[in-house]
């Protein structure tokens, strides 16, 4: 009777503590993919993937958003433009982190390029 009382007590424990978000019972996975629509491929600096939304996460929730982009001679990226998405906390993620990426300047004309991809947001259960 002690046994079965203790496993039930510790149970509700980990129940809560997962309740509230302090041991995850998953892990997340942030998947890039592009490809140059017209001139070179250049060269990544500064790619970063975009954080997966907490509640999202919380949620069990997974996505695709979709993205185009152009990669000044500079390297610097101007005129994103990001899909629809299951939800609006996927989308204004993927529009909020675009803009920081960086590449190397282009050795070669045309002076942008224009990326085309996709960025998948997966729950990988541990």
């Amino acid at each position: 009777m002690r046994f079965a009382l203790a496993v039930l007590i510790l149970g509700l424990g980990v129940a809560h503590a997962m309740a509230q978000g302090v041991i995850p019972s998953y892990g997340t996975r942030v998947d890039i993919r592009y490809r140059a629509v017209m001139g070179e491929f250049p060269t990544e600096e500064k790619v970063v993937p975009p954080a997966y939304p907490a509640l999202m996460r919380r949620a069990s929730l997974e996505d695709t958003v979709a993205f185009t982009l152009t990669v000044k001679a500079d390297g610097s990226v101007a005129e994103v433009a990001v899909g629809e998405a299951k939800s609006p906390e996927f989308r204004a993620t993927v529009l909020e982190t675009l803009p920081t990426w960086r590449f190397r300047p282009l050795a070669t004309k045309p002076n942008a390029v224009k990326l085309r991809g996709e960025i998948r947001f997966r729950i990988i259960e541990d």
